[in-house]
Protein backbone atom coordinates (compact mmCIF):
# COMPACT_ATOMS: atom_id res chain seq x y z
CA UNK A 1 0.00 0.00 0.00
CA UNK A 2 1.83 3.00 -1.42
CA UNK A 3 0.22 6.51 0.01
CA UNK A 4 -1.96 7.22 -2.64
CA UNK A 5 -3.55 3.67 -1.90
CA UNK A 6 -3.31 4.29 1.96
CA UNK A 7 -6.02 7.96 1.17
CA UNK A 8 -8.15 6.05 -1.07
CA UNK A 9 -8.59 3.33 1.49
CA UNK A 10 -9.80 5.90 3.89
CA UNK A 11 -11.70 7.47 1.14
CA UNK A 12 -13.47 3.98 0.30
CA UNK A 13 -13.47 2.73 4.19
CA UNK A 14 -14.27 6.05 6.64
CA UNK A 15 -15.51 3.79 9.37
CA UNK A 16 -12.16 1.27 9.51
CA UNK A 17 -9.78 2.34 12.25
CA UNK A 18 -7.26 4.29 11.59
CA UNK A 19 -4.68 2.46 13.07
CA UNK A 20 -5.25 -0.47 11.30
CA UNK A 21 -4.71 1.27 8.07
CA UNK A 22 -1.68 3.29 9.18
CA UNK A 23 0.02 -0.35 10.49
CA UNK A 24 -0.27 -1.84 6.89
CA UNK A 25 0.85 1.23 5.59
CA UNK A 26 4.18 0.83 7.82
CA UNK A 27 4.23 -3.22 6.99
CA UNK A 28 4.05 -2.53 3.72
CA UNK A 29 6.84 0.29 3.64
CA UNK A 30 8.79 -2.45 5.60
CA UNK A 31 8.11 -5.44 3.39
CA UNK A 32 8.85 -3.59 0.02
CA UNK A 33 12.19 -1.86 1.72
CA UNK A 34 10.63 1.75 1.39
CA UNK A 35 11.34 1.42 4.99
CA UNK A 36 15.15 0.15 4.07
CA UNK A 37 16.26 -1.87 7.65
CA UNK A 38 17.78 0.12 10.13
CA UNK A 39 16.51 3.57 9.30
CA UNK A 40 14.68 5.60 11.49
CA UNK A 41 10.66 6.50 11.47
CA UNK A 42 10.22 10.24 11.57
CA UNK A 43 6.25 10.14 13.37
CA UNK A 44 6.27 13.64 12.74
CA UNK A 45 7.01 13.65 8.62
CA UNK A 46 4.67 10.81 8.76
CA UNK A 47 1.70 12.56 9.64
CA UNK A 48 2.17 15.27 7.71
CA UNK A 49 2.81 12.57 4.19
CA UNK A 50 -0.40 10.77 5.16
CA UNK A 51 -2.04 13.93 6.80
CA UNK A 52 -3.79 12.28 9.96
CA UNK A 53 -2.21 12.56 13.50
CA UNK A 54 0.75 11.03 15.35
CA UNK A 55 -1.61 9.30 17.75
CA UNK A 56 -2.63 6.25 15.19
CA UNK A 57 0.89 6.29 13.38
CA UNK A 58 2.24 5.41 17.50
CA UNK A 59 -0.62 3.00 18.35
CA UNK A 60 0.09 1.45 14.68
CA UNK A 61 4.45 1.35 15.31
CA UNK A 62 3.72 0.06 19.07
CA UNK A 63 2.03 -2.71 17.62
CA UNK A 64 4.53 -3.33 14.96
CA UNK A 65 7.37 -3.40 18.02
CA UNK A 66 5.39 -6.00 19.89
CA UNK A 67 5.98 -7.78 16.20
CA UNK A 68 9.39 -7.03 16.08
CA UNK A 69 9.27 -5.59 12.24
CA UNK A 70 10.03 -2.30 14.50
CA UNK A 71 12.11 -1.28 17.73
CA UNK A 72 11.91 1.53 19.78
CA UNK A 73 14.82 4.03 20.41
CA UNK A 74 14.51 5.99 23.57
CA UNK A 75 11.06 7.50 24.73
CA UNK A 76 9.50 8.06 21.37
CA UNK A 77 11.69 7.05 18.80
CA UNK A 78 10.90 4.27 16.48
CA UNK A 79 13.67 2.36 14.02
CA UNK A 80 12.75 -0.81 11.04
CA UNK A 81 14.59 -3.71 12.71
CA UNK A 82 17.56 -4.74 10.77
CA UNK A 83 17.22 -8.32 9.06
CA UNK A 84 18.41 -11.23 10.36
CA UNK A 85 19.68 -14.20 7.93
CA UNK A 86 19.86 -16.75 10.85
CA UNK A 87 15.89 -16.24 11.17
CA UNK A 88 15.20 -16.45 7.54
CA UNK A 89 17.03 -20.33 8.10
CA UNK A 90 14.63 -20.72 10.61
CA UNK A 91 11.62 -19.63 8.58
CA UNK A 92 12.73 -21.81 6.36
CA UNK A 93 12.51 -24.94 8.68
CA UNK A 94 8.72 -23.59 9.52
CA UNK A 95 8.25 -23.49 5.97
CA UNK A 96 9.15 -27.10 5.63
CA UNK A 97 7.35 -28.51 7.94
CA UNK A 98 3.75 -26.07 6.97
CA UNK A 99 4.16 -26.61 3.52
CA UNK A 100 5.36 -30.30 3.15
CA UNK A 101 1.87 -31.24 4.91
CA UNK A 102 0.19 -28.96 2.97
CA UNK A 103 0.95 -30.55 -0.33
CA UNK A 104 0.14 -34.10 1.18
CA UNK A 105 -3.61 -33.25 2.22
CA UNK A 106 -3.75 -30.95 -1.15
CA UNK A 107 -3.29 -33.68 -3.29
CA UNK A 108 -6.39 -35.13 -1.43
CA UNK A 109 -8.20 -31.89 -1.36
CA UNK A 110 -7.34 -29.88 -4.45
CA UNK A 111 -10.01 -28.55 -7.01
CA UNK A 112 -9.73 -28.56 -10.15
CA UNK A 113 -10.04 -24.62 -10.56
CA UNK A 114 -7.36 -24.24 -7.74
CA UNK A 115 -5.52 -26.51 -10.17
CA UNK A 116 -5.58 -24.18 -12.61
CA UNK A 117 -4.39 -21.34 -10.06
CA UNK A 118 -1.12 -23.59 -9.99
CA UNK A 119 -0.30 -23.56 -13.62
CA UNK A 120 -1.25 -20.53 -14.10
CA UNK A 121 1.42 -19.54 -11.49
CA UNK A 122 4.22 -21.38 -13.16
CA UNK A 123 3.30 -20.10 -16.47
CA UNK A 124 3.29 -16.45 -14.85
CA UNK A 125 6.97 -17.60 -13.50
CA UNK A 126 8.36 -18.81 -16.87
CA UNK A 127 7.09 -15.42 -18.69
CA UNK A 128 8.64 -13.64 -15.75
CA UNK A 129 12.21 -15.14 -15.96
CA UNK A 130 12.09 -14.89 -19.76
CA UNK A 131 11.55 -11.09 -19.27
CA UNK A 132 13.79 -11.13 -16.41
CA UNK A 133 11.18 -9.79 -13.75
CA UNK A 134 12.53 -11.09 -10.41
CA UNK A 135 10.00 -9.52 -8.41
CA UNK A 136 7.30 -11.05 -10.76
CA UNK A 137 9.11 -14.28 -10.36
CA UNK A 138 8.57 -14.04 -6.51
CA UNK A 139 4.94 -12.81 -6.75
CA UNK A 140 4.26 -16.05 -8.78
CA UNK A 141 6.03 -18.54 -6.61
CA UNK A 142 4.28 -16.79 -3.54
CA UNK A 143 0.49 -17.96 -5.54
CA UNK A 144 1.89 -21.38 -6.17
CA UNK A 145 2.53 -21.66 -2.62
CA UNK A 146 -0.28 -19.47 -1.15
CA UNK A 147 -2.98 -22.05 -3.86
CA UNK A 148 -1.70 -25.29 -1.60
CA UNK A 149 -1.97 -24.13 1.43
CA UNK A 150 -5.40 -22.65 0.86
CA UNK A 151 -6.87 -26.04 -0.71
CA UNK A 152 -6.18 -27.62 2.17
CA UNK A 153 -8.95 -26.25 3.25
CA UNK A 154 -7.33 -26.55 7.10
CA UNK A 155 -8.00 -23.24 8.70
CA UNK A 156 -4.84 -24.39 11.67
CA UNK A 157 -2.63 -24.96 8.81
CA UNK A 158 -3.89 -22.32 7.12
CA UNK A 159 -3.36 -19.50 10.19
CA UNK A 160 0.10 -20.99 11.04
CA UNK A 161 1.10 -20.39 6.65
CA UNK A 162 -0.76 -16.90 6.90
CA UNK A 163 1.31 -15.56 10.30
CA UNK A 164 4.61 -16.24 8.40
CA UNK A 165 4.08 -14.21 4.95
CA UNK A 166 5.02 -10.87 5.94
CA UNK A 167 8.31 -12.37 6.98
CA UNK A 168 8.51 -14.22 3.90
CA UNK A 169 7.41 -11.50 1.56
CA UNK A 170 10.22 -9.05 3.23
CA UNK A 171 13.20 -11.49 2.94
CA UNK A 172 12.28 -11.81 -0.44
CA UNK A 173 12.20 -7.99 -1.13
CA UNK A 174 15.52 -7.81 1.03
CA UNK A 175 17.01 -10.34 -1.65
CA UNK A 176 16.20 -8.25 -4.56
CA UNK A 177 17.72 -5.33 -2.57
CA UNK A 178 20.64 -6.98 -1.53
CA UNK A 179 22.00 -7.56 -5.27
CA UNK A 180 25.63 -6.73 -3.86
CA UNK A 181 25.82 -10.31 -2.08
CA UNK A 182 24.93 -11.93 -5.87
CA UNK A 183 22.67 -14.75 -4.89
CA UNK A 184 22.43 -16.99 -7.77
CA UNK A 185 19.01 -17.72 -7.71
CA UNK A 186 18.58 -20.98 -10.45
CA UNK A 187 14.91 -19.92 -11.13
CA UNK A 188 14.14 -22.25 -13.92
CA UNK A 189 15.38 -25.30 -11.44
CA UNK A 190 12.67 -23.50 -9.03
CA UNK A 191 9.95 -23.64 -11.61
CA UNK A 192 11.17 -27.02 -12.88
CA UNK A 193 10.20 -28.02 -9.03
CA UNK A 194 6.96 -26.50 -9.13
CA UNK A 195 6.25 -28.97 -12.12
CA UNK A 196 6.71 -31.56 -10.46
CA UNK A 197 4.64 -30.61 -7.12
CA UNK A 198 2.11 -29.87 -9.77
CA UNK A 199 1.89 -33.06 -11.09
CA UNK A 200 2.27 -34.80 -7.84
CA UNK A 201 -0.79 -33.34 -6.55
CA UNK A 202 -2.82 -33.70 -9.51
CA UNK A 203 -1.83 -37.15 -9.96
CA UNK A 204 -3.19 -37.25 -6.40
CA UNK A 205 -0.21 -38.65 -5.22
CA UNK A 206 0.06 -37.98 -1.33
CA UNK A 207 3.47 -39.05 0.15
CA UNK A 208 5.51 -38.18 -3.61
CA UNK A 209 3.78 -34.19 -3.01
CA UNK A 210 5.13 -33.63 0.58
CA UNK A 211 8.21 -35.30 -0.66
CA UNK A 212 8.94 -33.23 -3.47
CA UNK A 213 7.85 -29.68 -1.56
CA UNK A 214 10.09 -30.55 0.96
CA UNK A 215 13.03 -31.03 -0.92
CA UNK A 216 12.01 -27.95 -3.31
CA UNK A 217 12.42 -25.77 0.32
CA UNK A 218 15.35 -27.81 1.05
CA UNK A 219 16.25 -26.28 -2.09
CA UNK A 220 15.79 -22.81 -1.59
CA UNK A 221 17.38 -23.13 1.92
CA UNK A 222 20.49 -24.45 0.27
CA UNK A 223 20.75 -21.28 -2.17
CA UNK A 224 20.26 -18.76 0.35
CA UNK A 225 22.80 -20.97 2.81
CA UNK A 226 25.46 -21.02 -0.21
CA UNK A 227 25.01 -17.70 -0.98
CA UNK A 228 26.24 -16.44 2.70
CA UNK A 229 23.84 -15.32 3.92
CA UNK A 230 23.73 -16.58 7.51
CA UNK A 231 27.07 -14.78 7.84
CA UNK A 232 26.69 -11.61 5.60
CA UNK A 233 26.13 -8.14 7.26
CA UNK A 234 22.34 -7.43 7.50
CA UNK A 235 20.77 -5.26 5.18
CA UNK A 236 21.41 -1.25 5.82
CA UNK A 237 24.44 -2.08 8.41
CA UNK A 238 28.05 -1.06 7.56
CA UNK A 239 30.09 -3.69 5.41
Amino acid sequence: MDKQEFIQKMKDQPFSVLSDLVYQYIVDAIVEIRFPPGSKINTKRLSEELGISRTPIRTALERLVEQKLVEQVGEKGFRVCQIDWKDCMALYDIREMIESNAAYIAANTITEAQLEQLRFSILAAKKARANSDILALFEANNRFHDVIVLSTGNNYLIDMYESLKTWIHRYQHSLIAAQKYDINIDWQTSIDRHVVIYRAIKSRYSMVAKAEMKDYLHHIYRVLFDGGLVTRSPIGSED
